[in-house]
């Protein structure tokens, strides 16, 4: 086994789980779920410590890291799946938004393929407005929180390497600086807060410092009541959380504490970790990248199309379309690609295609306002005559 690499863990995978079922079954109105948004938290916290757990391992086996072969690594396991999401959405959104609708999408589709997506939409809509359930690509804000950060570390690591306690100290006052200033300014500017990196850092970091912290340590397997703590915390945070109190803020250290308990007390001998390991939500977890980005425009684009559910059978029925779409996305596209080997740059190559081909398709719909003329003359004249009764929120 190389340095870099760790052993599989698959109660890690059962927590993902847990993090994208909840985040899934709040986006479809499940009830009881208030702070099933929360799912999100837990996953920059697993991130953080699978991400930052490869970056330190390398660097203290071999003395260096290599941003190349880094980012080459995330490319493979990110890449493939948001194109395949991203075609398929802008098909359906070609066949059926409105023109100043098609327009924002394009406008949206730019931005989360140069992850920048969170920026876009602190500007617009907050995530809790109505609005944001007319945007297709919403749920891509957290992909780019994500990879911001994986400029921001790989490159800190880079110039601090020489002196690990000076890396690992700017990492805690990073951690510290972070968080104080998103329980701070939460009450004042909520929707700052919820998408842009610096207000989020600290939730990756929590991970990224547990990984540090664990390196070259026997495993830690302590009692039962840690992983029952945990996953008391994570659970509580998905049912109580309330938006309306202010989020992240306070409240987001909840789950992301719980998710720190667990994953320290991972490897341990216990229900908690049995549980999580079992072939059922291990199963959900290994397809849960693929259900977060599938997830989101079934709901908008199904909701859009049907005007409202009939009830809770149709809202079942959609999440259904949903993990299928998600199995052959991690089926077919996701593992494929990610156990490619191709040398050099050769995938960073790659990827300028797909990349080119949906900012040239983002900025086509932008810059056409919506592109009309998809629609035959007869609905082009009732699209116009109800112009003045549609606000471009944008403008």
């Amino acid at each position: 086994m190389s340095p870099k690499e760790h052993p599989y863990r698959p109660e890690i995978d059962g927590l993902r789980m847990i993090a994208v079922v909840a985040v899934v079954l709040y986006h479809f109105g499940m009830p009881g779920l208030s702070g099933g948004f929360a799912g999100v938290d837990v996953f920059f916290v697993i991130s953080g410590y699978l991400i930052g757990g490869i970056l330190w391992r390398e660097t203290r086996a071999t003395g260096r890291i290599s941003l190349a072969r880094f980012y080459i690594r995330r490319v493979k396991r990110l890449a493939p799946a948001f194109f395949a999401m991203a075609l398929a959405a802008s098909v359906i959104a070609w066949l059926v938004l409105l023109p100043f609708e098609f327009r924002e999408y394009g406008k949206s589709l730019i931005a989360a393929t140069v992850y920048l997506s969170n920026v876009l939409f602190f500007r617009g809509a907050g995530y809790f407005d109505t609005a944001a359930e007319t945007k297709v690509l919403l749920h891509t804000w957290s992909l780019s929180v994500e990879e911001q950060f994986y400029i921001f570390l790989p490159l800190a690591l880079l110039l601090l390497a020489r002196w690990p306690r000076v890396f690992v100290g700017t990492l805690w006052l990073c951690f510290a600086v972070s968080l104080v200033a998103s329980v701070w300014f939460t009450p004042s500017h909520q929707t700052a807060t919820f998408y842009l990196f610096p207000f989020r850092a600290w939730e990756l970091l929590a991970g990224v410092l547990l990984a540090i912290w664990s390196y070259g340590r026997a495993p830690f397997r302590a009692g039962a009541w840690i992983s029952w703590l945990g996953l008391g915390l994570v659970i509580a945070s998905l049912i109580f959380i309330d938006a309306a109190r202010g989020f992240p803020g306070w409240q987001v250290i909840f789950p992301v504490l719980g998710t720190m308990l667990l994953l320290l007390n991972g490897q341990a001998r216990n229900m908690v970790n049995g549980v999580l390991s079992m072939r059922g939500p291990v199963f959900f977890g290994k397809i849960s990248y693929s259900l977060y980005l599938w997830h989101w425009p079934v709901f908008v684009l199904s909701y859009y199309w049907r005007g409202s559910y009939a009830g809770w059978w149709e809202a079942l029925v959609w999440i259904c379309v949903s993990v299928v779409l998600a199995w052959l996305s991690w089926r077919y596209v996701e593992t494929p690609f990610r156990r490619m080997e191709p040398r050099g740059w050769a995938v960073l190559g790659a990827l300028a295609l797909p990349s080119a081909t949906a900012l040239g398709f983002g900025a086509l719909a932008y810059v056409k306002d919506g592109l009309p003329t998809r629609f035959d003359l007869k609905t082009q004249s009732h699209i116009q005559a109800s112009g003045d009764f549609l606000q471009d929120f944008s403008r």
